[in-house]
């Protein structure tokens, strides 16, 4: 019965070692898998070409129209801070154009 037992063990063992290594090589073959799709994109002449260009018209001049704005909302913070830092500069400016403009005043 002990033999048997320790058979049986032995033999669960080499079931447990041969599922691990299925799964190791499983993740392997998932990690590894790779689909390739490959189009054939011939032009049959410049006629298609144009019509191509037509058709991607409506995308291309929308695609553009959101870039300007994308461009526009970026710089509108950059304009602001400019604005604001040339006031600072043009009243620190004329302060101190008045301050040298002050005529002394003669202690006699």
């Amino acid at each position: 019965m002990i033999k048997l037992h320790r058979a049986l063990a032995e033999v669960q063992s080499e079931i447990d070692n041969a599922a691990t290594a299925q799964a190791q090589l499983r993740r392997r073959v998932d990690t590894e898998l790779l689909t390739v799709e490959i189009r054939e994109h011939a032009t049959a002449s410049q006629a298609s070409g144009i019509k191509r260009a037509v058709d991607d018209f409506g995308d291309d001049f929308l695609h553009g129209v959101a870039m300007l704005i994308t461009f526009v909302a970026s710089t509108i913070p950059f304009a602001v801070a400019g604005i604001c830092g040339y006031l600072v500069w043009r009243r620190v400016r004329v302060r101190a154009g008045r301050r040298r403009a002050k005529p002394v005043p003669d202690r006699r």
